[in-house]
């Protein structure tokens, strides 16, 4: 029998390749080694081990080792028993110490970013941290962009830090960024002003500057330009846009900075509603209104109205309290653009009262009466006229009270004329009014003739009146022997002796007045009363046609009777007049009797009985 005796084979581990820095030494602590006899470190440079039999050992490099920049060191183990050796190796690698630099240290200007400058060796594992709350680009990059944050700029300044790191550790450098603030400069808000309006900035500011000054595109004139609060007076007609610039130069790194306010100049409101003036009663009155802007708008006082109150030229109508008022403020105003106020302007317009002329009332009056004027009557006039279309003549033709002097026997309508020219507003009007004088031709009075009555009879008085107007009052005299004597047919008391009577006839609508006398003869007997024709040549040539008894009217009730030479009775007459009852040759039955003589009574009351002939002859 035999014993075989198994061994386990050596098992070696060097450990994984690792990189020191040249100036460390290196522990193989990663180094394994089982079922071995035997254990040997060797290297393949020339450094050394501080013991090259234990499984972990350090190892020392020498400056051939770093000079060669690596070395391969090697594990080599005995086996047991019949088992070999084994062997393991791992590369040490030697690497300098990490070297930054962050860069000098630099300022920037408020909200300006800043490129940084870093620089590494033996490392390209970097990265920026920063003391502050800005930002990096790429915290990576040696010239990574760093953004101050607001607290950065409030601060001033921060540190940025650039680290590096290899096997050999880790490096850091910094640098000092000094944020300034940058140029702050406000020229303050954009103004709307008036034309000619003088302006001073008092919202201005600059912060972070150096010198500053202000500069203007104008056509006026800037004051204290190299202070915050300068004062621009324009040209008295500029209109637009002026330009206020702040320039601003800059401290540091902070570049130079303007700013600009605009002045916006508005045209003001200029406005003139022409010279007071007076008018002619409530005739359209023009106006001469002037404005630099078109938005007009006409207003009065009173109570009168525009045609346009929008028109520079408005035609205004004056009413009639504008006139009992005597006069109206007529104002023009125009709204300027904001932020100019209204302007205004107004002047003042008398209304004096229309020229205006009465003539007077037409009248009628007699014929050959002057008359004179007495009711004419005018408003604001200067002068008067008179002229006329009548026979006569007129005086006083340049006063209010003419007398018109008819022509003889004138009568008919004569036109008085009158102008007047207007005074003060009115003076180039001229108005005329006209009067008519109605001239009645004298009256004309026609009254019964020379008449004859008995004693203690009375008489009828008839007048009859021509040219007049119908309408008149009469007056007979004397009054005593009337009982009225207010008619035109007037009948008398019983009369006791021949008696001259008179009649006024007045013509109520003219006054025209006439008068004319009647003699009444009075008789104690009818003999000398009647007057018997004895003859009648009914023929029909208008002369003696019908018996006439002359006087036979003045004895209404009478009867006549007519009777051939036998005696018989051929007609019978009662009131007798002359007129409708007559004799013209005619029997009762309407026939004529043969020519021949005739005879008759005639029987009156209270008087005698008249007998006689009569001759009728027909051809």
């Amino acid at each position: 029998m035999m014993v075989l005796e198994i061994w386990q084979a050596a098992e070696a581990f060097a450990g994984v390749d690792a990189v020191i820095c040249k100036d460390d030494d290196y522990i193989l602590t990663a180094a394994t080694a089982k079922h071995y006899t035997d254990l040997t470190w060797t290297t393949s440079g020339t450094g050394t081990f501080d013991n090259n039999k234990t499984q972990n050992p350090r190892y020392i490099p020498s400056e051939a080792d770093l000079a060669g920049g690596s070395v391969t060191l090697t594990m080599t183990l005995k086996g047991k028993g019949a088992c070999g050796t084994a062997t393991s190796s791992m590369v040490l690698n030697f690497t300098d110490r990490v070297i930054v630099n962050a860069g000098v240290d630099a300022s920037i200007c408020g909200g300006n970013d800043y490129t940084l400058q870093g620089t590494a060796e033996f490392t390209s594992d970097v990265v920026w941290s920063t003391s502050g709350t800005g930002t990096f680009d790429d915290a990576t990059s040696l010239t990574a962009i760093y953004t101050p944050s607001a607290t950065d700029r409030e601060d001033g300044q921060v540190v940025l830090t650039l680290t590096g790191k290899n096997p050999c550790g880790t490096q850091a450098d910094f640098m000092v960024l000094i944020i300034r603030q940058g140029v702050g400069v406000n020229a303050g808000k954009d103004v709307d002003l008036c034309q000619g309006q003088e302006f001073q900035v008092l919202d201005a500011d600059a912060v972070n500057h150096g010198s500053l000054n202000w500069t203007h595109d104008g056509r006026g004139t800037l004051s204290n330009a190299t202070t915050l609060y300068p004062t621009y007076t324009p040209a008295p007609d500029e209109i637009g846009e002026v330009h206020l610039t702040l320039n601003v130069v800059g401290v540091g790194a902070c570049a130079d900075d303007n700013a600009v306010k605009t002045l916006t100049y508005h045209e003001n409101a200029i406005v003139n509603a022409g010279a007071d003036d007076a008018n002619c009663g409530t005739a359209p009155y023009q106006l001469q209104g002037t404005s630099n802007l078109s938005n007009v708008t006409w207003t009065t006082s009173g109570t009168g109205t525009f045609d346009d109150v929008k028109k520079l030229n408005a035609i205004y109508t004056p009413s009639e309290s504008d006139l009992q008022s005597g006069q109206v403020i007529l104002t023009i105003s125009a709204e300027g653009d904001l932020p100019c106020t209204k302007s205004t302007n107004s002047m003042v317009l008398s209304v004096e009262p229309a020229t205006t002329i009465f003539a007077g009332d037409d009248v009628t009056i007699c014929s050959g009466k002057a008359h004179t004027v007495l009711d004419a009557d005018g408003v604001n006039y200067q002068s008067v006229q008179w002229t006329h279309n009548g026979d006569g003549n007129l005086t006083d033709m340049g006063t209010m009270n003419p007398t018109y002097n008819p022509g003889k026997d004138e009568a008919g309508l004569v036109m008085l004329t009158v102008t007047a020219k207007g005074a003060g507003a009115c003076a180039d009007v001229s108005v005329t009014d006209r009067m008519v004088i109605t001239y009645r031709r004298a009256l004309k009075l026609k009254t019964i003739p020379v008449d004859t009555v008995l004693v203690g009879r009375t008489a009828l008085m008839v007048v009859d009146v021509e040219n007049g107007s119908g309408n008149y009052v009469y007056n007979w005299t004397p009054d005593n022997l009337f009982p009225n004597n207010n008619l035109p047919e007037a009948i008398t008391r019983p009369l006791s002796a021949t008696t001259t009577f008179s009649v006024e006839v007045t013509d109520i609508d003219t006054g025209c007045k006439a008068f004319t006398d009647i003699l009444i003869r009075v008789e104690k007997t009818a003999d000398n009363m009647l007057d018997i024709y004895n003859g009648l040549t009914p023929n029909g040539d208008g002369k003696n046609d019908f018996w006439k008894i002359r006087g036979i009217e003045r004895f209404p009730n009478n009867e006549i009777i007519l009777y051939n030479r036998w005696g018989d009775k051929l007609r019978e007459f009662k009131g007798y007049d002359n007129q409708s009852v007559r004799w013209t040759g005619k029997n009762r039955n309407g026939k004529y009797l043969p020519d021949g003589t005739y005879f008759y009574i005639i029987k009156i009351d209270g008087v005698k009985k008249h007998a006689g002939w009569v001759q009728l002859i027909k051809e």
